[in-house]
């Protein structure tokens, strides 16, 4: 009995098993490059370039369908999507990432990302206003790193070619807020090798709350010994040197241009503290024994730790 009952179950199975590759057989079709580079068909399942809205209702999502991209927006109670925040299909862009501003009535919209080391790249970078849908692509689409917004919607700070700059974006005028950036010398708002690789931070510059000021770093690397490693090129290897100091090496210096401190140390980190113009810079010596959490001030306020 106990045969009989294995012979049908084994049976059975075959049968199911022959009518599902029959029908694969009559689904399958050719793979082509497009379904593999352009339609996304075979990329996995998730949800990417999620952000919480204002609101604690949505949070937006950026959306990868068909080789198109677009920011949604998503009710965070039922899972559906709810609006297209920025279609780049409609806006002629392949959007890799984006950020709000702190109103969220404009986005930075990132294409053409390129890899520099682990946490930094540069690409272009459009200034999207969703009340009236314009599009505002900065440095007449020359690839820069860090763009951020004004907390007031007027201007956005970046970095270029390791200087600082500000463009105006009613008038569209692009100032050079510093004019001594050299590669493998001098980098102002963006972090040099080691920071990024040990502290995790790329930017090195904040805004203030109302926008009117802007604190940022300056690594001065003209001292450190150069690496040098081999990249593939298009048919020969090409030669790369960046600054990477060893340790007992001589390391770059770092410094707040017009902040005072209580002390000149050897690694800062800046950020800002909430709802102050006076940003707060974590400080330590080169053995790193202790923390300290210092304001920065300019020149003609006295210095004072604010924790230890």
């Amino acid at each position: 009995m106990r045969k009989r009952n294995w012979i049908a179950f084994s049976l059975c199975a075959l049968l199911r098993l022959g009518g599902a590759q029959q029908v694969e057989a009559q689904e399958a079709r050719p793979i082509t490059l497009e379904d593999v580079f352009r339609s996304d068909a075979f990329n996995q399942r998730s949800v990417t370039g999620i952000n919480w809205m204002n609101d604690g209702r949505f949070y937006s999502s950026l959306s990868r369908e068909n080789g198109a991209t677009k920011v949604v927006q998503m009710e965070l109670a039922t899972g559906k999507q709810t609006a297209v925040i920025a279609d780049g299909a409609a806006l002629g862009l392949r959007i890799s990432a984006y950020a709000f501003n702190p109103d969220e009535s404009m986005l930075l919209l990132e294409t053409e990302p390129e890899s520099i080391y682990r946490r930094s790249r540069k690409a272009i970078f459009h200034v999207f206003d969703r009340a009236s849908g314009q599009v505002t692509t900065l440095m007449d689409g020359k690839k820069i790193m860090h763009a951020t917004l004004s907390p007031d919607n007027k201007q956005v700070a970046f970095v270029y070619e390791n200087d600082l700059y500000i463009a105006a974006l009613a008038t569209g005028e692009v100032r050079r807020v510093t004019v001594d950036g050299q590669w493998n010398a001098i980098i102002n708002g963006s972090a040099d090798w080691v920071y990024e690789e040990e502290f995790s931070m790329s930017k090195a510059f904040e805004w203030s709350p109302d926008g009117k000021k802007l604190a940022f770093i300056r690594f001065d690397e003209r001292e450190v010994p150069e690496f040098n490693m081999q990249l593939w090129g298009s048919l020969y290897p090409e030669d790369y040197k960046f600054k990477y100091p060893k340790a007992g090496e001589k390391k770059r210096a770092n410094q707040y241009p017009h902040l005072r401190f209580g002390q000149r140390p050897n690694h800062h980190r800046g950020q800002r503290q909430r709802n102050r113009s006076v940003p707060a810079t974590h400080l330590l010596d080169r053995r790193q024994p202790a923390a300290r959490l210092h304001p920065a001030k300019p020149p003609t306020e006295p210095a004072r730790f604010l924790l230890c």
